[in-house]
């Protein structure tokens, strides 16, 4: 393997776009994005991962500072953090359930002061640590992140997320509204 400028560059391009699904992900995930884990540790899992997923596939080679390329980038940021935000309203949906079981019991006076939810009853708290608890007990973090790993089988590097004819009906009914 040489390792000339164009060479280097190419496989930077190509190690882009699974690292730019990858980190949005890490960075939405209510496991992992929580404030024990700081951003070094993040970007070393990240870093980490996508040279383990690099291998698996055949990277598009698309130039990120183009039209494409920022379209594309766009387009994996979204997959990523879509991704986390599935896990995210699970997660306050925990919380709103224990919110609710400490007003039905009388414990809504006894809150705690939390930096990432603001005023939570105990209970929420309890609920919340519990289930991560099991959600990790259970490899939960691992099939997240073999979801990710799997995604972009399903939802391929360079792939329009969204076919021309989808785009089309959008802007007609665009037009037809303005």
């Amino acid at each position: 393997m040489e390792f000339t400028v164009p060479n280097l560059m190419a496989h930077f391009n190509a190690l882009l776009w699974p690292m730019l699904r990858i980190s949005a992900l890490l960075v939405a995930a209510p496991i992992f994005s929580l404030r024990a884990l700081n951003l070094r540790i993040r970007i070393v899992l990240a870093l980490s991962v996508t040279w383990l997923v690099y291998p698996l596939h055949t990277w598009p080679q698309i130039d990120p500072l183009s039209g494409d390329g920022l379209l594309e980038v766009g387009n994996q940021i979204m997959i990523g953090l879509l991704m986390g935000l599935l896990l995210q309203v699970v997660t306050a949906a925990i919380v709103l359930a224990g919110q609710s079981i400490a007003n039905a019991i009388g414990l809504s006076m006894a809150t705690m002061i939390d930096p990432n939810m603001g005023n939570v009853p105990v209970l929420s708290q309890f609920l919340l640590v519990m289930a991560t608890l099991i959600f990790v007990g259970l490899g939960g973090h691992a099939l997240l992140l073999n979801l990710v790993v799997e995604s972009f089988t399903t939802l391929p590097v360079g792939k329009s997320l969204v076919s021309d004819l989808a785009w089309r009906q959008l802007i007609s009914w665009s037009s037809m509204l303005f």
